[in-house]
């Protein structure tokens, strides 16, 4: 892969008289890093899985108490939120992160059984949990 932000298909990389073929994107250690350095591919990635928990929890949130949902918020959601949020989730990429901050929401109120246009800063407060933004800025604040 090529890293840069202009067109760069006339490099042609040999190794071993064997021509190396470009990619855009690649996943590494789980997160998908695309030739340009944006995350798009990589939260749409993430936006799948979560919207997939999501519906599960939905089908399940009748036969679960709130602390049960919470665990399977904790254990199957926030961990796509948390890996690797340091590179991905830099505070410059806000547009991007609300499409995770609106599913995240939505979670948060299955897991309370609270209204769908219920206020969700207090679902968060009252759970304990970091949103999307907030989990950014804390492990960029940490690292400094």
């Amino acid at each position: 892969m090529l890293f840069g932000n202009k067109n760069l298909h006339d490099i042609d990389i040999f190794f071993n008289s064997h021509k190396i073929t470009k990619v855009n994107q690649t996943k590494f250690l789980g997160v998908i890093i695309q030739h340009n350095l944006k995350w798009q591919a990589h939260i749409q990635l993430i936006q799948n899985k979560i919207s997939k928990t999501i519906r599960i929890m939905y089908k399940v949130q009748n036969n679960l108490s709130t602390s049960h949902l919470r665990i399977l918020y904790t254990s199957l959601i926030e961990p796509y939120l948390n890996y690797g949020s340091i590179i991905w989730a830099s505070p410059g990429s806000n547009i991007t992160l609300e499409v995770l901050h609106k599913l995240q929401k939505r979670a948060v109120r299955i897991v309370t059984y609270a209204n769908c246009r219920a206020h969700s800063k207090p679902i968060f407060h009252n759970l304990n949990i970091l949103n999307v933004y907030d989990l950014s800025y804390s492990y960029s604040s940490f690292c400094v």
